[in-house]
This record gives structure tokens, C-alpha cells and sequence, in this order.
């Protein structure tokens, strides 16, 4: 998954990941900031599942 986001196009648009974790639910604030667009949510999804991910609104 870092690589992939390392190879995304910067942007305005951060990248949050949540993972369960048998107790609850970590959200893991990663410090990229990317070009949204649905390729690159799709690949994420494939990675992480779609619930997994978000990304965030461009600034």
C-alpha cells in the first residue's frame, strides 16, 4: 500500500485506513496526500477492502 500511495500524484486529498483489530477499529492517519480518482480507490480497496479506506476531502 505505500508503495502504491509513494507512486499516486500529490494532491489535497488525505488518505485514512481503518483496521479492526478484535477490540475495535484502529484509523490509521497516514501522511500521504493524494489525487483522489477511482483507479487509485480502487487499487486501495483491493489491498484494504473498500471499507477500509477513505479518502479525505481536497483541502
Amino acid at each position: 500500500m505505500n508503495e502504491l500511495l509513494r507512486a499516486s500524484p500529490q494532491g489535497n486529498n488525505p488518505v485514512r485506513v481503518y483496521v479492526p483489530n478484535g477490540c475495535g477499529t484502529v484509523v490509521l492517519g497516514l501522511h500521504y496526500a493524494v489525487q483522489a480518482s477511482r483507479n487509485l480507490i480502487d487499487e486501495l480497496a483491493e489491498i484494504m477492502g473498500h471499507e477500509a479506506i477513505e479518502l479525505g476531502q481536497a483541502a
